[in-house]
């Protein structure tokens, strides 16, 4: 039988609400969606087993996981707030197109694919996949040109869920790291990379 992650853990979302987010259970959890007081009982090992080999890149695939999983929120160590998973639709939270082409453009170089979204967070964070690459990222629009955050959490959604997050969810823009996949200024790196210039 597949052993349970290390780093990620399934809320208990009744739990949740009581103790201000804390809790998580062990082997079951209850995940309310949207609009809707129906509950759904989810097994981790079968959970985090699909999860793992999820690849969000296969619309057919996608579909068949958000079907019996969207809703469901997960605490991964490293990830500032529990991730509820679902696709974009029509009442997750909107991310502006501007910051979508900002953040292909100057921070990950191809397209990407909503899977869930960071619970409680202002600005707005969601969880994507690289639609080339498969890589995870954590991206977060702000009204600031400057202040756009794309991070490169792991290289895919199995390294997130047994290995954790490569670097913690910050926004560090002085770094000038080789390869880094997130924390430069976006203007700062325009110029770097672009222009070749300040």
């Amino acid at each position: 039988m597949m052993s349970l992650p290390r780093y990620a853990i399934i809320l208990n979302q009744n739990a949740n609400e009581e103790d201000g987010g804390g809790a998580g259970l062990a082997n079951s959890a209850n995940s309310v969606a949207a609009g809707s007081s129906r509950k759904t009982n989810v097994d981790d090992v079968t959970f985090f087993q699909a999860l793992s080999q999820l690849d969000a890149r296969d619309p057919t695939i996608l579909q068949e996981f958000m079907d019996v999983y969207r809703y469901v929120k997960v605490k991964i160590s490293g990830i500032s707030d529990c991730i509820s998973f679902h696709e974009k639709t029509e009442d997750s939270p909107d991310f502006e197109e501007f910051s979508v082409d900002l953040w292909k453009e100057f921070y990950i170089q191809e397209g990407i694919i909503q899977i869930g979204v960071l619970e409680d967070k202002e600005p707005t964070e969601g969880l994507f996949v690289g639609a080339n690459s498969g890589r995870v990222y954590i991206c977060g629009q702000a009204d600031d040109f400057s202040q756009q955050k794309c991070v490169c959490v792991a290289p895919s959604l199995y390294q997130l869920i047994w290995k954790g997050p490569e670097q913690p969810v910050q926004y560090k823009p002085a770094c000038m790291s080789n390869g880094c996949y997130g924390c430069f200024d976006p203007v700062m790196r325009h110029r770097l990379f672009r222009f070749k210039q300040f």
